[in-house]
């Protein structure tokens, strides 16, 4: 991907030198149109042509650059919902890895990859998911939803997710609400 944007860099460099190309070749034209002036109207003329059709060459370089430009912003917007996709279905495949007890709001016990797996379902069609309703129990109550189960389970859940997907993803608090999502 890194070299996706680096090609679309390069095309948009090539643009700016193409216009300055311009600028530089209409300016030296100017230059020699005063010289062949004084010794003939059909110089100008002739390098009067030569300029219209320098300048009607470099339009249509910037159009093929800019249509080159826009196509690979579509392949590297492809190539990266791919990637996403790719990685979602991996880490699916393997929500087992670092799994862990918890329980939801009416105190019944979970493994954490049932919750994980619907949360990695929710990422690849761009949504969230609400954890706000599962948490790590204590020993002597660990029926009752607290705000140190609900933080020890929300740290647990993203080291799982980190470890799958190779990175953290974006916690929404709102509130009493509490989200996750991909990015």
């Amino acid at each position: 991907m890194a070299s996706l944007s680096n090609v679309g860099k390069d095309i948009a460099e090539l643009h700016q030198a193409t216009e300055a190309l311009v600028r530089a070749v209409s300016s030296q034209l100017k230059t020699h149109a005063l010289k062949y002036t004084e010794e003939s109207e059909h110089g100008w003329q002739s390098l009067s042509s030569d300029v219209k059709s320098i300048k009607h060459s470099v339009e249509q370089c910037q159009s093929t650059l800019l249509l080159i430009s826009g196509r690979l912003q579509c392949l590297q917007s492809s190539i990266e919902l791919q990637e996403k996709i790719r990685r979602l279905q991996w880490a699916i495949d393997h929500v087992s890895l670092n799994e862990f007890n918890c329980r939801n709001s009416e105190g019944e016990l979970l493994v954490s990859s049932t919750i994980l797996r619907q949360v990695l379902m929710g990422f690849m069609c761009n949504n969230g998911s609400y954890i706000d309703m599962y948490f790590i129990g204590e020993q002597h109550h660990h029926r009752r939803i607290t705000p140190e189960g609900q933080e020890r389970f929300k740290e647990k859940l993203l080291y799982q997710i980190q470890s799958l997907i190779g990175f953290i993803p974006r916690i929404h608090t709102e509130g009493t609400k509490c989200s996750i999502w991909y990015e």
